[in-house]
């Protein structure tokens, strides 16, 4: 979780993640989602670190609730075991079976959802992707219809996907 929201100084919560990161090549950072009013500011995790270390993208996921630390995770094994995802591209070994699409991040959207990235990148030079799904009804977050208990807002330059591909949908 976020550990400055649970307390601690910014430098121990800067020498902690440095630690993780020398000793797993990567760590993973989770800010819990907040209700006020009738407004869900969804949760989010990311990764810190395999750009640093492997060149390759950092991960976020927004929402999915019980699942995004267990994704986030997967992909920085797979990339710590040399594995290298594209933007634009679907993937289907995330969530069991169902599709999530990569999507690189506007680097306007960095400050608001990765700070505490900016502790290993202070100048904010470093790529991103988020790993955007369809809901069980195979509606995808910029579609009309689209219900989820958590928003899932896409964080490209237009809020919509950088992609030409057709999106799969759930046969029901």
């Amino acid at each position: 979780m976020c550990e400055i929201c649970d307390g601690k100084t910014y430098e121990q919560a800067r020498r902690e993640m440095f630690a993780r990161i020398a000793e797993h090549d990567y760590t993973k950072v989770s800010v819990r989602g907040e209700e006020e009013g009738d407004v869900i500011h969804p949760g989010v995790t990311y990764s810190v670190g395999l750009w640093a270390v492997h060149s390759a993208p950092e991960l976020i996921v927004v929402g999915a609730r019980g699942h995004a630390y267990e994704v986030v995770d997967a992909y920085a094994r797979r990339v710590v075991s040399g594995e290298r995802f594209r933007s634009g591209r679907l993937y289907r070994s995330f969530f069991g079976g169902v599709p999530a699409l990569l999507q690189e991040v506007d680097r306007n959207q960095y400050d608001e959802w990765l700070c505490s990235a900016f502790q290993l990148y202070p100048d904010g030079d470093f790529p991103v992707l988020q790993l955007v799904w369809p809901n069980c009804y195979g509606s995808w977050p910029w579609e009309p219809g689209w219900e989820h208990c958590e928003p899932q807002p896409v964080l490209t330059a237009t809020g919509m996907p950088d992609v030409d591909l057709p999106l799969p949908r759930r046969a029901g």
